[in-house]
């Protein structure tokens, strides 16, 4: 924005020598102005690639999040698949107690009948 030289005619007319230092204030504030518009149009372009690159982060947590997912499917498979095999542990453990038993029974009857057989 730019002083017109009616506007200046005019402020000299109306405020004499003042209205040269006005004037001056008013061209530094132009010039002030377009250097604020570049930095803002810099910075426009920054924010620009951030929000870019934060795009690309979200869409990164998004696969990641994705694969987690996955991974918690297949996780809980293999607690069921493990709680199957202590189902089994636990089945042949009982197993071997009780044949443990009966062999014993049988070990301990058959070495009462060898010692009432035998005086």
């Amino acid at each position: 924005m730019s002083v017109s030289s009616r506007l200046t005619r005019k402020l000299h007319q109306v405020l004499g020598e003042e209205a040269k230092e006005m004037l001056e204030l008013m061209q530094q504030d132009d010039s002030h102005r377009g250097e604020l518009r570049e930095i803002l149009v810099r910075m426009e372009g920054r924010f620009t690639g951030l929000e870019t690159q934060f795009t690309g982060l979200e869409t990164r947590f998004a696969g990641l999040e994705t694969r987690f997912t996955g991974l918690e499917t297949r996780l809980t498979g293999v607690e069921i698949k493990i709680a199957g095999v202590e189902t089994l542990v636990e089945r042949r453990s009982a197993d071997l107690i009780k044949w443990s038993f009966l062999f014993w029974v049988g070990a301990v009857a058959a070495i009462a009948m060898l010692a009432r057989v035998l005086p």
